[in-house]
């Protein structure tokens, strides 16, 4: 489970919002960012190979509180507080790959979709978000 929230007062044109530094690097992703809100469902890691791990997560999306607003992975206003009262944002499911190339290199990948919830849908046309993300590790 995370969650985050921080904004007090939806009606000051303050975001006033609380952005985690350190957090699962599978959670991060260009669409959706992870402020206000809390996540929580299961996740699983399965090592195959001494160098392979795949991993899946199934998260609720929430608001954290009805004063939040949801915010995009740049920082940027998706959706004001005031848009819809429904806290249920959606439901991702995410499914991702690492591979140790070395001591030194790691490769990775991961998929990321989410199922438009009631708040999305409230007030404006809410859809279903993908997102694929590559990356590389140097270790030094």
């Amino acid at each position: 489970m995370e969650s985050a929230s921080g904004d007090t007062n939806r009606h000051d044109h303050i975001m006033g919002t609380y952005f985690s530094l350190f957090a699962r690097p599978v959670t991060l992703n260009g669409e959706l960012g992870r402020s206000n809100l809390t996540l929580f469902g299961p996740s699983a890691s399965i090592q195959p190979t001494k160098k392979l791990t795949l991993d899946f997560n199934l998260d609720d999306l929430r608001r954290t509180t009805s004063n939040d607003g949801i915010y995009m992975g740049s920082g940027a206003l998706l959706r004001s507080a005031s848009s819809g009262r429904s806290h249920q944002v959606g439901t991702r499911f995410i499914v991702g790959a690492r591979y140790t190339v070395s001591p030194f290199v790691l490769v990775g990948a991961y998929f990321n979709h989410i199922w438009a919830g009631r708040y999305l849908k409230e007030g404006a046309v809410g859809k279903d978000l993908n997102y694929t993300a590559f990356y590389t590790a140097l270790r030094f």
